[in-house]
């Protein structure tokens, strides 16, 4: 038990037991009001975080005690997986290419791959600021690196080590994460993010009531809706082409319905209507009807995707489907080359054979629908997929799920959304990057061989703010024993010298065990000393007493619990050992 203390303490910079009057604690009544996060209001109202100029935050001494032991938690966990720690300067290239660049020349010479490094740095982010809180800050503390391998199956089981290090400091750090896999293959993922769960995270997640599946909502797989049912002819699999079936006669029954009886496509003026909403209410047709002609431009060439009216594209699954890195929207010149229109008025009929077109599961078996007109200020009335969408169009999961929808996974469950924050991410890199980094060791025979570099991130401001408000009660924060400033308070009620003596020896006896102690001496009253102990969110309360020191007690009361207990004085630096020991 002691040597778990003592090694948490040499973790740290500086002495391990401080007095409340040697120590700057701006606490504050209120936080300032633009401030609405729990985290982020507590942080601040603990004298933890202050707000430097727009987007820019810095940490008094608590928060930075907080901040140290998460480096501390992090050095630990990627240590035991033989990770070695570097420095690098700043320079305009990415982490993993400047780490590519850095041990390229010597890695055969050092040792055999694979070698895990990293680096801890703050790092601009001049994107962020633009929101208050400390997940928004303009600069981030982040924990970079990358492992290099010899075989794709080592670069696997790097994941595997990186996923079991990052998973030991989110337990330690007491933070409820959820993980996300995108781009599976027999080695593993070639992506992974971590996320921890915040009502005002920015990532919406879905995750199954039943089997507990986890992903962003862009890129959740659907269920596949909107296939007629009672049809006599086999739908064609997802992926494939859908050709319109030929040979058919008036009354022969098509996926929806008898073609004979279906309504012949009608023009109709819909001048400078151009949404969803505006077409849907001036037609008075609901937008489940509607299909949407949304142009994408990816490596330079246009590409078509047709969508039901009330969902939204998920560009992630068409830029993964089209493996294209450099999707984006087509400017209008393009919309207008492709369809013959300006935007808001494309339509799927009368597209260029040449133009892919893709559309999503849920427009199968449109019937009676409407679209754009590839007219300026006309739609289209009375538009069926099997007969009006082009020859060849691929039909393919392409939407955001969203909430309610049966898991796509089970099939047994339905999604709910929950928000949280990005706080790391694993990524394969695979052969493309390391030829272009020149990632190359000679093997046992002297033939050079291509590394598998595998990357790592994580935002530690970020991850404290998503512990804090997972464990924020009315009353502050509840720090897990791993990262809290300190580990105990003691707070001397009254001015008695027998309680001043007292306090003074337990403060010496418990730092003499490794414990990080404050002493509360500011001479407060005892409800101002309790909030502020609680505000702080330190995991336990000694108290000091007249009353209990005529009975040879103290009060001992962790932060989590509701009411303390009495423990003899001989037996008080033991007990509160064993409560930090047994919860860190």
């Amino acid at each position: 038990m002691r040597q778990a203390l003592r090694r948490r303490r040499r973790s740290l910079h500086w002495t391990q037991v401080m007095r409340c009057t040697e120590l700057y604690m701006p606490t504050l009544r209120e936080a300032p009001s633009d401030l609405t996060a729990p985290s982020t209001v507590f942080l601040f109202r603990a004298g933890m975080l202050r707000k430097v100029r727009g987007g820019l935050y810095g940490y008094l001494p608590l928060g930075y005690r907080v901040l140290d032991r998460i480096g501390a938690t992090v050095r630990e966990a990627l240590g035991g997986i033989g990770a070695a720690e570097m420095m690098l300067p700043r320079l305009p290239l990415g982490y993993e290419e400047l780490m590519a660049f850095v041990v390229r020349g010597e890695l055969a010479g050092f040792r055999r791959p694979p070698l895990t490094v990293y680096q801890v740095q703050l790092e601009d982010q001049p994107d962020s600021g633009t929101r208050a809180g400390l997940p928004h800050s303009r600069q981030q503390l982040v924990v970079e690196g990358c492992s290099f391998d010899v075989e794709p199956g080592s670069a696997a089981e790097s994941v595997a080590r990186l996923s079991g290090a990052l998973e030991r400091v989110f337990e330690r750090t007491g933070l409820e994460c959820r993980r996300v896999d995108m781009g599976m293959d027999r080695s593993g993922p070639f992506f992974r993010e971590y996320f921890g769960l915040s009502e005002n995270g920015e990532t919406a997640l879905l995750v199954c009531s039943h089997c507990q599946a986890v992903d962003r909502r862009e890129t959740a797989p659907c269920v596949p809706d909107g296939t007629a049912s009672g049809d006599a002819e086999a739908e064609p699999a997802a992926g494939r082409s859908v050709a319109r079936p030929a040979g058919r006669t008036p009354g022969s029954m098509g996926p929806t319905g008898p073609v004979g009886r279906r309504s012949r496509v009608r023009e109709v003026p819909t001048p400078g209507m151009r949404s969803i909403a505006e077409v849907s209410q001036f037609l008075r047709v609901p937008p489940e009807r509607m299909c949407k002609t949304l142009v994408y431009s990816c490596g330079g060439r246009p590409v078509v995707v047709l969508l039901r009216g009330d969902h939204t594209l998920s560009e992630s699954k068409l830029a993964s489907l089209l493996d294209c890195h450099d999707l984006a929207m087509a400017d209008d010149r393009i919309v207008e080359e492709v369809t013959g229109a300006p935007t808001g008025f494309a339509g799927p009929r009368g597209l260029p054979s040449g133009v892919p077109v893709y559309a999503d599961h849920g427009l199968r078996g449109l019937a009676d629908g409407v679209a754009g007109a590839n007219r300026n200020g006309a739609h289209v009335m009375h538009v069926y997929a099997d007969r009006d969408f082009p020859l060849g169009v691929r039909y393919e999961d392409l939407r955001q799920a969203a909430a309610g929808e049966r898991c796509a996974v089970c099939g047994r469950g339905t999604y709910e959304e929950r928000s949280a924050f990005a706080v790391a991410r694993l990524r394969r890199l695979g052969a493309g990057a390391a030829e272009q980094w020149g990632l190359k060791v000679p093997d046992q025979a002297g033939t050079p061989r291509m590394l598998h570099p595998v990357s790592f991130r994580m935002e530690v401001g970020v991850l404290l703010t998503a512990v804090a408000e997972q464990r924020a009660d009315e009353n502050g924060i509840v720090w897990p024993e791993a990262i809290a400033p300190f580990h105990v308070v003691i707070c001397p009620i009254g001015r008695d010298g027998a309680v001043g003596e007292t306090s003074g020896r337990l403060y010496s006896e418990m730092g003499g065990q490794g414990l990080d102690v404050l002493l509360d001496d500011r001479g407060e009253r005892a409800g101002v000393m309790f909030n502020d102990a609680d505000l702080l969110g330190i995991p336990v309360r000694v108290t000091v007493g007249a009353r209990s020191l005529a009975e040879g007690c103290v009060e001992i009361k962790h932060r989590r619990e509701a009411q303390g207990a009495r423990i003899r004085l001989e037996e008080a630096c033991s007990v509160v050992s064993g409560m930090v020991a047994g919860r860190g």
